[in-house]
């Protein structure tokens, strides 16, 4: 398996995933092209045999105070290419692949690139379940409760500082 970062001709694999993870939320394969469009660093592919198995993709930014999705889904509209937070939009993984540590390697490429780039942090809204606790085993800590981040569940803020590499 490799990860590399997305390319137009994966958009199609791309927003079927999404629509198999997310169902009627899904994002539509015009919104995830434009935030391929907005920041191709940031979004990335895992790729085994070529199918895409999962995806990961960001934005830069410099918010720290948002309660709701509504206030920051248009994400072309708050990417800051001089942002000092790298904020994950969404981590998708074929539900046939998941604990494989696909999720896992897609989200330390970012926080790699983060460090990289010698950014602040990486920022993500975790979902019910069982994510804040995947999450937190890659380094993050839960920030605060987003009890109507969507208005069907709750959210998660969660942050990864980051320790730049140094040359």
């Amino acid at each position: 398996m490799i990860i590399r970062n997305a390319e137009l001709k994966d958009l199609e694999s791309i927003a079927h995933l999404e629509r198999k993870i997310e169902g009627e939320n899904a994002a539509t394969k015009e919104v995830l092209f434009e935030r391929l469009k907005m920041f191709k660093d940031g979004f990335y592919v895992a790729e085994k045999n070529g199918k895409i198995l999962g995806y990961i993709e960001s934005c830069l930014w410099n918010k720290n105070n948002f309660r709701t999705f509504s206030e920051i889904k248009d994400f072309p509209k708050h990417h800051n290419p001089k942002g000092r937070i790298l904020y994950i939009i969404f981590l998708g993984v074929d539900e046939t692949q998941r604990r494989k540590g696909i999720g896992s390697r897609l989200v330390r490429t970012l926080q790699e690139y983060a460090s990289e780039k010698r950014l602040e942090k990486v920022q993500l809204v975790a979902g019910e379940g069982f994510l804040t606790r995947f999450y937190k085993n890659l380094g993050f800590r839960v920030v605060k409760e987003l009890p109507s981040f969507l208005p069907y569940s709750k959210g998660t803020l969660m942050e990864y500082r980051v320790t730049p590499i140094r040359y």
